[in-house]
């Protein structure tokens, strides 16, 4: 894969509300969330631009945490396949987003979290994610069935907040949609989509 789409995605997850909300105390350590599963190992994603998701299944030392190929012959770690890893403060966003499962419209989550910036200072985000609907996505000619997510992520110091909505495919347990839009910042929008999607013993 390349990991600049695990980013992509990932990048907001790892941005970050509160610690504990009204759902309660977050994921306990070493467990994965009510009805989570990593993508099936050989799920391949192809996107509009050219870059490829391979995953290679699930971490043997924690359920949440998917393998995904590098393109060089290994893998790295992903946190649901969402959050490349590691990450500052992963015990809290771990905890955190789990909350977001199972998945479902109306299901919600935030958290507070740091991102290690370019030149190595942490930045404070605030971010929350929410599960907006269901439906139905094309992808060269299949119908397929998708979850829409929508996060916002803001600084914590005001000055920057984009807002991403995701889409998540329920048959390949991976998101093969997203779109970014800058809504307070330098104006910006950037996004994929996926064009071949292919699960190990659905086809493409």
């Amino acid at each position: 894969m390349s990991r600049q789409i695990a980013m992509a995605v990932l990048a907001v997850a790892g941005l970050a509300g509160c610690a504990a909300g009204p759902q309660g105390p977050g994921l306990a350590a070493g467990q994965a969330p009510p009805g989570f599963q990593c993508p099936a190992a050989g799920t391949t994603i192809q996107t509009d631009g050219g870059q490829v998701v391979r995953y290679a299944g699930t971490s043997p030392t924690d359920p949440f945490v998917c393998l995904v190929a590098d393109g060089r012959g290994g893998t790295f770690e992903s946190l649901a396949g969402w959050v490349d890893l590691p990450t500052p403060s992963f015990a809290n966003v771990r905890s955190n987003l789990g909350r977001l499962w199972p998945l479902a419209p109306g299901q919600a989550t935030s958290y507070e979290h740091e991102v290690s910036a370019a030149d190595g200072q942490l930045v404070a985000f605030n971010t929350s994610w929410r599960v907006t609907g269901a439906g139905v996505m094309d992808v060269s000619g299949l119908q397929r069935q998708v979850l829409t997510i929508e996060s916002v992520n803001t600084t914590v110091m005001p000055g920057y907040q984009e807002l991403w909505t995701f889409a998540y495919d329920a048959g390949a347990r991976a998101m093969i949609a997203a779109q970014r839009v800058v809504q307070r910042g330098t104006p910006n929008s950037t996004g994929w989509t996926a064009i071949n999607i292919t699960v190990p013993g659905q086809g493409r």
